[in-house]
């Protein structure tokens, strides 16, 4: 059984200067591993703590002998890098979008490496408060801070269920308060008439944006206000997510590209249907009709 010790030590009274014994203030322990190897590791000065720490030594030892090894031990010891790969595929394999798989990537990346994490043992809540700041300092939004902030605690917690560590590091850590000050912009509901000269601006526009002609872009516009889908909902969509033939024609997305990973079915007006009818039977089936292309630079007149 482990026991718990304060070893004596031997000092010099520097105003006799005579020798004199004391016991050491911290505890520390000695106990055998089932090989009958003795061991002595320091403690702390807090005596229970230091019992504790002693039954989890022995336990471990038994453990260890009995070739039961703690999968988490075994995961401190590899490289974040390779943790967060292993989390990479794993949102690849529940359907995540690729643009946020490697948006979560690309996050993680930045906070590993401006925090000098190197092993799961390394992370820390208050260097990752710091970069954060440090973002905020950069003139980044508190949303985008707080993106970044649910990047780390979705790759601790994973870790964490994954039993790769003993406990989610980050789980008690609140993200930025928000703040009326911090908006980039007044958002407003467009009148009818900006809708309307948005829609006859584009339609009329000799240019290609983001790879998008003046129609493509005029109907990306159409379908975004009929059904209020998101930019990734949009991208996805093909000829075959319109049922424009019926008397209640929809627009749907399939469930892997939604938010919630549930199909969205979105009823059009009839005006826009009629509207679309002719543009969505003009492209090739399967391809999508306004491909996602965020850094795509072509920009021609």
């Amino acid at each position: 059984m482990a026991q718990v010790y304060r070893p004596p030590y031997t000092y010099t009274d520097p105003v006799t200067g005579k020798k004199r014994n004391r016991k050491s203030r911290t505890w520390h322990i000695r106990y055998y591993t089932p090989d009958g190897e003795r061991h002595r590791v320091k403690g702390y000065r807090d005596k229970k703590a230091t019992e504790n720490l002693a039954a989890e030594l022995e336990r471990r030892g038994i453990r260890l002998d009995a070739g039961l090894v703690d999968p988490a031990d075994e995961h401190a010891k590899r490289p974040l890098a390779e943790h967060l790969a292993d989390y990479v595929r794993y949102l690849a394999a529940k359907s995540n979008v690729p643009r946020y798989v490697f948006t979560v990537q690309y996050r993680l990346t930045s906070i590993l490496d401006a925090c000098r994490f190197v092993r799961t043992a390394d992370i820390q809540p208050s260097a990752v408060i710091e970069f954060l700041g440090t973002l905020r300092r950069e003139g980044k939004s508190i949303k985008t801070a707080n993106d970044y902030l649910a990047a780390a605690k979705g790759f601790t917690r994973w870790l964490w269920r994954d039993k790769r560590t003993v406990v989610d590091t980050l789980a008690g850590l609140s993200g930025l308060p928000a703040s009326e000050s911090d908006l980039r912009h007044a958002r407003r509901d467009f009148a009818t008439e900006e809708l309307a000269r948005l829609l006859d601006a584009a339609r009329q526009s000799p240019r290609t944006i983001y790879l998008l002609s003046g129609i493509d872009r005029h109907f990306l516009y159409l379908v975004a206000m009929s059904t209020g889908f998101r930019v990734s909902e949009l991208a996805s969509m093909t000829p075959e997510s319109f049922h424009l033939g019926s008397d209640a024609p929809t627009a749907t997305v399939q469930a892997a590209c939604t938010k919630n990973r549930k199909e969205a079915v979105q009823p059009l007006p009839l005006d826009v249907a009629n509207a679309l009818r002719d543009y969505v039977a003009s492209k090739p089936a399967g391809v999508a009709l306004w491909p996602d292309n965020p850094k795509a630079p072509t920009e021609t007149w």
